[in-house]
């Protein structure tokens, strides 16, 4: 299938009438589909690591910490508790990650990489970097870091609990 800009079709394509909300499906289109390519191009260069990006984000939270709330982990990556827990049992299951009961209550759980967990990490850094050179040939710094305040100032501007 021809890739095509987003413009050409999709919903950022169709007529709106006077005074509609075109700008916001606009970006949220836009980010969507970034974000779907970005993380399928990282998700290929990770093959090797055998994990994911979003397995990976965990990671990076995790590295060279202690131990880290699930809630906190949730409120970082934007993920509900079902698929936090999904997501961290397949990282136990790989030893990249270990969960430790805190106190007594045994809802009350933490987790932390293992050392094949932070030496995963340190493997995939080089890769994302690969990755990111790619994309940063294409702006000048002055244009990735007003691109980033911008989506910055969008996050600020959204309504944070739907």
């Amino acid at each position: 299938m021809e890739s095509r800009c987003p413009g050409e079709f999709g919903p950022d394509a169709a007529e709106w009438p006077s005074g509609e909300p075109q700008i916001l499906v606009n970006l949220v289109h836009l980010i969507r589909r970034c974000s779907s390519v970005s993380t399928n191009t990282i998700n290929d260069g990770l093959k090797a690591e055998n994990i994911s990006f979003t397995q990976l984000m965990v990671l990076l939270c995790l590295r060279g910490r202690q131990q880290v709330s699930l809630t906190e982990l949730r409120h970082v990556l934007g993920h509900d508790s079902g698929a936090m827990t999904r997501l961290i049992d397949s990282l136990v299951e790989a030893r990249l990650v270990d969960r430790v009961q805190v106190g007594e209550d045994r809802r009350c759980i933490k987790v932390g990489a293992t050392a094949s967990g932070e030496r995963c990490v340190n493997r995939a850094i080089p890769i994302i970097k690969h990755r990111e050179a790619e994309v940063r040939a294409e702006f000048s710094e002055d244009e990735l870091q007003s691109f980033i305040a911008l989506l910055k100032r969008l996050w600020m501007a959204l309504p944070k609990e739907v």
